[in-house]
Order: C-alpha cells, then sequence, then structure tokens
C-alpha cells in the first residue's frame, strides 16, 4: 500500500512552518510556484503580473511530473488560478539556483526534465525551487541566446 504524499501549499507571504526541519531532513525541499504571469523579452526577462504560492515538505525522493501536475491542479481547484490545467494548454519550467531567467529557465515536461531537476535540489543542494507556470512557450530566438550566453558562461549547454 502507497502511503499519500503530504506537502503543505500555501499563498506566497503566509507563515511557514518548516523551520529546521530541513537541516535534519535533507531530502526535503519548497517550490515557490509562480503562475498566471508570464515572461517579458529577452535580454532581461523578468516574469511579470503573476501570483505566487508556496508548497513546502516535498520529497526529493520521490517528486515527479505527476505530483507537479497534482499541485497545479489543487492550486486550481482551490483558486481558481492556475488556468489551462484540464487541457495541458501550459508550459513550465524551473530557474537553476544560482542563474537569473535569462540563462538559468529549463522547461518540465518530460521525466527526463524532472531527473535533472534532481541534480540541483535536496540533499545540500538549494531546498527553494522556483518554478513558473506560462501559457506561451519561450520562443526559439530566446533559446537561441539563452544557449549562446549559457555556453559562454557555463561551458556547457541545456536545452
Amino acid at each position: 500500500m502507497d502511503l499519500p504524499k503530504l506537502y503543505c501549499i500555501r499563498e506566497s507571504g503566509t507563515p511557514s512552518y518548516i523551520g529546521n526541519t530541513y537541516d535534519e531532513f535533507p531530502y526535503l525541499f519548497s517550490i515557490v510556484l509562480h503562475h498566471e504571469g508570464r515572461f517579458s523579452g529577452f535580454p532581461i526577462r523578468k516574469y511579470l503580473h503573476g501570483k505566487i504560492h508556496e508548497v513546502d515538505f516535498l520529497n526529493i525522493d520521490d517528486f515527479t511530473r505527476e505530483d507537479m501536475y497534482n499541485i497545479m491542479k489543487k492550486i486550481s481547484d482551490a483558486t481558481g488560478v492556475v488556468e489551462n490545467i484540464e487541457s495541458n494548454e501550459y508550459f513550465c519550467y524551473f530557474q537553476k539556483p544560482n542563474c537569473d531567467l535569462n540563462v538559468g529557465l529549463q522547461q518540465l515536461w518530460t521525466e527526463e526534465d524532472y531527473m535533472d531537476l534532481y541534480m540541483y535540489i535536496g540533499h545540500g543542494k538549494t531546498q527553494f525551487l522556483h518554478i513558473y507556470i506560462v501559457k506561451e512557450e519561450i520562443n526559439e530566438e530566446c533559446e537561441a541566446c539563452r544557449a549562446s550566453s549559457s555556453a559562454e558562461s557555463e561551458g556547457i549547454v541545456i536545452i
């Protein structure tokens, strides 16, 4: 029998009950979920007009694409603010730690994308990850700029 996954969804700015829990349980992490906004254009990309929810006490050892969908669905059902979840008319990106939105965005769609995500969180790495939900995919021109900038700064390109 599988146990239900336990996590806490809260609006940004409401009190967190994390305390030093993550010090004692390094496999736990939080998501800062940005939604209902859009990205501004390159070269100075920002996330505009969005709302934020925070999701605490996620377990990196069993976090999946389905969990992300369920989190977005719960927020949508409770608030009506995450649109197009049922129709899959959205794009999901995570921001790599210590990177800005110009070079640090990576799309989250496949299970392989989630495997990339695991490299950055939990077990002594960052325990707070920013995820962005948008209605429009980042266009090819911006992707090319990001790849070029990323290659120069990191010596590798992840697209």
